[in-house]
């Protein structure tokens, strides 16, 4: 018979995340997401990264097809990640805004399986697969979050 497969860890060299400094690492069920910091000439930029499975919507791509390699989830560009955090089938992301009054607010964001209505939003949607903020959070300055 053949041997039971032995998981190896690989080091993310190639593709659209090689040369980014990992900031923070958040893993669901079978979905992981990187954040990552980009060194440009005068300043750094946030990206985030998804792959795994999304057949919930989890990766936060817009669609529910399953990554197997890293993709720029595009919805955060130039934002500013605080948190990063994934439930089973499901993905939340918090983002400082510095823009309203000169002050720092934070918006919660949420993505994936919403069955159950864990993702907070005010929809009947089963699946949301791409990024929508949790209104209720609106006006908090909430920095931290955890996901089951």
């Amino acid at each position: 018979p053949d041997p039971v497969p032995t998981p190896v860890p690989t080091r993310l060299e190639d593709g659209n995340i090689a040369g980014l400094v990992p900031l923070a690492v958040a893993a669901g069920l079978q979905h992981t997401l990187v954040l990552c910091e980009k060194q440009a000439k005068r300043f750094t930029q946030q990206q985030l990264f998804a792959f795994g499975r999304n057949g919930d919507g989890q990766l936060g791509l817009g669609h529910r097809v399953d990554q197997p390699q890293p993709q720029l989830v595009k919805y955060f560009h130039g934002s500013v990640i605080t948190a990063i955090r994934c439930g089973g089938h499901h993905t939340m992301v918090v983002c400082e805004d510095k823009r309203e009054n000169f002050k720092a607010s934070h918006h919660l964001f949420a993505f994936g399986d919403n069955a159950f209505g864990q993702l907070g939003l005010d929809v009947a949607e089963d699946l949301v697969p791409d990024p929508r903020e949790v209104m209720f959070f609106e006006t908090k300055n909430g920095i931290d979050l955890a996901c089951g």
